[in-house]
């Protein structure tokens, strides 16, 4: 952001020696953050537990499907919008992506992806790939054909869900736990998906790998999004002598 800026500086300057423009726009202060663009947070594992109890206990199911996809994948908003069932690989348990559902100008449409690496294909844990299992199911139960279904929305089917029901069904179901749980945060649609990185980085995975799953363009960008919550690792990895040399070793 500071070479951005450096750039543009230099080019306002630039514009002002030939002219172009008549006041010295360098000097013009930055505009501060919105107070309504809070900082990302996460959730701790036994807040996420709360999540899907909730969201199942509700009349939504789809929803906390949803919800659920978001928190275990990682997955933008958009990006779980824009899945189609054919996208979904039940025998090898995966999950390709590959476009996204979202607002373009004012009105909400299927885009391509912002980046070549956030094209991906995830793996598919057990207990997600038998939600979506039953899902695909209940749909052919009511008179769909498997076939007809390929190119159907995973939520939403004909076109997807409204690129803000996800926000408000969140919204209304923090509500009803923070009821009974008042210090559970008031989290966002988008705090999934650093829930989800949170919870990797916490279990040892490989920044790479992280980056890989959240579509990341290198595990650089990871890091700088994320290193916050690296910090407890580091703190655990400062150990005596004797332990860095009796410690196990590994093998390229």
């Amino acid at each position: 952001v500071s070479k951005v800026l450096e750039r543009v500086r230099l080019v306002l300057r630039e514009a002002l020696v030939l002219e172009l423009i008549h006041r010295d726009l360098t000097a013009i202060p930055l505009p501060r953050a919105s107070e309504r663009d809070k900082a990302a947070q996460h959730l701790e594992p036994q807040q996420v537990r709360l999540l899907p109890e909730y969201a199942e206990a509700s009349r939504s199911p789809l929803m906390a499907l949803l919800l659920r996809l978001l928190v275990q994948l990682g997955l933008r908003k958009g990006e779980a919008l824009g899945l189609q069932w054919g996208d979904v690989d039940f025998k090898e348990a995966t999950l390709r992506v590959e476009r996204q559902y979202t607002l373009q100008g004012n009105k909400a449409d299927i885009g391509l992806l912002k980046t070549r690496a956030a094209k991906r294909v995830l793996p598919l844990p057990h207990d997600l790939l038998t939600r979506l299992q039953a899902r695909h199911e209940d749909l052919c139960s009511e008179g769909f054909r498997p076939k007809d279904l390929q190119g159907a929305f995973v939520f939403g089917l004909d076109r997807p869900l409204d690129v803000n029901a996800p926000n408000h069904f969140l919204r209304r179901l923090v509500a009803r736990i923070r009821a009974e749980h008042p210090e559970f945060p008031e989290v966002r649609i988008h705090d999934l998906r650093h829930t989800a990185a949170s919870l990797m980085l916490a279990r040892g995975l490989d920044v790479s790998l992280v980056a890989d799953k959240l579509g990341h363009a290198t595990p650089g960008v990871t890091l700088s999004v994320y290193r916050h919550l690296l910090q407890e690792e580091r703190r655990a990895g400062v150990l005596p002598l004797e332990d860095l040399l009796s410690g196990p070793r590994h093998t390229a």
